[in-house]
């Protein structure tokens, strides 16, 4: 398929760090098929989301390698290319229900910390919805429990923080020029929900990057004015970061009770 070969690439990097043994060749064949079937639920919505990134759609990816090399769907993973065991899945997972944990603790943390700070928590929920699909998209540790990190927050910017955290390798897709590239990032992990969100928060309006956001936050009146104070002063490096925002505040705005 012409002009994905790069979102191809970027795909099966994702993949590729539950499928060590898959090829990252830019060719969606029957193996970034079978991984991606394979793969977790949060895992094939980050692969959904990159090509999306990258302006293609995975299904067209998809039908172009059937026609390309008669890929067939629904096989089970080969040899070369195992699924992580559904026992080790449940086990590195901690059975914990990641879409829960982001209803009942992170929006209720966000909601009182936007209260004691004065700003509005449909926003601030949005951007959080939008970073880590609604909980689903949270890097792991090295030894496979949730980092807690809802918010996208890298490693170098919690400088100064006082409470714990560690760092984690997560892949992520950054933009120059207008184009996305993925790359692997260090990422701040916490040991709870309400602890990244005490983080969040201080990155935001005390820490030392806190002069880029904190005013263009307080005065914003609406979704695409909080988007575009982030995106112009570099929480994103996505050109449309303040429209997604924008799109999420709509979509939570009827999800939750913020008021």
């Amino acid at each position: 398929m012409a002009g994905a070969s790069e979102a191809i690439r970027a795909a099966q990097l994702i993949l590729q760090a539950q499928f060590p043994a898959l090829a990252v060749d830019g060719q969606w064949g029957r193996d970034s098929q079978r991984a991606f079937e394979a793969a977790s639920h949060s895992m094939r919505v980050d692969v959904i989301k990159t090509f999306a990134d990258y302006g293609h759609s995975l299904n067209d990816v998809q039908r172009a390698a059937q026609r390309g090399d008669g890929l067939t769907r629904h096989q089970p993973p080969p040899q070369s290319v195992k699924a992580t065991p559904v026992a080790q899945q449940k086990k590195e997972y901690g059975m914990l229900d990641k879409a829960s944990l982001f209803n009942n603790e992170v929006v209720p943390a966000v909601k009182a910390e936007a209260a004691r700070r004065g700003v509005n928590a449909l926003f601030h929920v949005a951007q959080l919805a939008l970073e880590s699909g609604y909980g689903l998209r949270v890097p792991l540790t090295k030894d496979g429990q949730l980092s807690y990190n809802y918010g996208g927050l890298k490693t170098n910017v919690m400088r100064g923080w006082s409470g714990a955290y560690g760092s984690v390798a997560n892949t992520t897709t950054e933009y120059a020029g207008g184009k996305p590239k993925v790359i692997v990032d260090g990422f701040a992990s916490f040991r709870s929900p309400a602890e990244f969100v005490q983080a969040y928060f201080w990155y935001l309006f005390d820490g030392p990057s806190s002069y880029r956001y904190k005013d263009g936050i307080k005065s914003a009146q609406t979704a695409d004015e909080y988007g575009a104070a982030l995106q112009k002063r570099g929480y994103a490096t996505d050109p449309r970061y303040a429209a997604k925002v924008a799109s999420a505040a709509r979509e939570v705005s009827g999800k939750y009770d913020l008021a």
